[in-house]
């Protein structure tokens, strides 16, 4: 019998056998170690067998490759409500992970540092700078198509803008551009000022709308540029005559191209049919936002997938009138690229090449 254990365990020696008991203690010490060692190579084969053969989304299924969107807080934000309860966009092999943050964070996203979105949706200057090239991540489409908004308490045309201050938030960034584009496009002198200036729109500046609101409510300035959804939020709370005078999109040939979707190449590549089922699942959103009565569902939706610590900026009083002034509409990168390089020109931004647009 004894033998037979021997054989079994394969070690002529083990603390059965009828040996000195200083031979017996040498062998069990032996064997103690070679099962120590033995269970610590079985503990990382067995870790080493679960990441390379369990790839799981965050949802817990099975096979899945988990990928990362990210879109900032307003009305691109609404443009993808439709689609934050869909964590698989009708693929085999795809979980998504929707993350609602703050504008100021979105391009930190698809940074060459980064990249930890899969998916993300920028202001389409902001994707053309740091992605223009097309190596990392491509254009997809085209979710908004401007939300920009002059408010006055008066009727007011393009050119009664000349002669009078115009509160604009942000310097550099979007809202100014355009502003500057439009009043170029109409033949209008502006100026940097914070008074005044016969013949010209002098344009003075405000970090965010609610630095804005305060100067507009105590009578200090007259005219505001804001951006929809944030304008109404706004206006509400000023709870005067202020309200919408002209839209800067039809200011601009009927509309101009302001957030866009960028996919990583790399996703593209591997999930073949990946595309044609966002693309699917963005018009199923694009139209389902737009459905008066879902206006209030959509703010819902963008609220639960508000990250850790972001503030969300939507709320009741956005209503589907407020949705239709967000012009949210999908349109394909290859369709608008025409119009894309035309405003990032008028915008005074260097154009991005033929490879940043997807379908070219």
């Amino acid at each position: 019998r004894l033998k037979r254990i021997y054989a079994f365990i394969g070690c002529k020696y083990c603390f059965y056998s009828p040996l000195a008991s200083g031979e017996r203690r040498f062998f069990m010490k032996k064997f103690r170690i070679l099962s120590v060692i033995l269970a610590v190579l079985t503990a990382f084969a067995a870790g080493f067998g679960c990441k390379v053969t369990d790839n799981k989304g965050d949802n817990g299924e099975t096979g899945r490759t988990a990928l990362q969107f990210y879109c900032p807080d307003g009305a691109p934000a609404l443009a993808a409500a439709g689609l934050f309860g869909n964590e698989t966009l009708g693929t085999d092999d795809i979980t998504m992970n929707y993350h609602v943050i703050s504008a100021d964070k979105i391009a930190s996203t698809v940074l060459k540092t980064t990249k930890k979105a899969d998916v993300a949706i920028l202001p389409v200057n902001a994707a053309a700078k740091i992605c223009g090239t097309g190596e990392d991540y491509v254009l997809t489409s085209v979710l908004t198509h401007g939300n920009l908004f002059i408010v006055s308490d008066t009727e007011i045309t393009i050119n009664d803008l000349v002669g009078k201050v115009v509160g604009v938030i942000g310097r550099g960034l979007v809202p100014d551009m355009t502003l500057k584009a439009v009043l170029t496009k109409n033949n209008v002198e502006y100026v940097e000022a914070n008074t005044a200036e016969s013949g010209k729109v002098a344009l003075t500046y405000y970090e965010s709308g609610e630095e804005l609101m305060p100067a507009m409510k105590q009578n200090k300035i007259k005219i505001g540029l804001l951006p929809e959804p944030a304008a109404t939020k706004i206006v509400t709370k000023l709870k005067t005559a202020y309200t919408y005078r002209l839209d800067l999109g039809e200011l601009y040939d009927g509309g101009y191209p302001q957030a866009v979707m960028l996919v990583k190449k790399s996703v593209m590549e591997a999930h073949p049919d990946f595309y044609g089922k966002l693309t699917a699942a963005l018009q199923a959103s694009v139209t389902w936002v737009n459905t008066v009565e879902n206006a209030s569902a959509a703010v819902d939706a963008v609220n639960a997938k508000l990250d850790e610590g972001v503030v969300g900026t939507l709320d009741t009083f956005v209503t589907a009138e407020v949705i239709g002034r967000c012009s949210v509409k999908y349109a394909s990168a290859s369709s608008m690229k025409t119009k894309i390089k035309g405003y990032l020109s008028a915008i005074g931004q260097n154009l991005p090449s033929d490879a940043f647009f997807y379908g070219e």
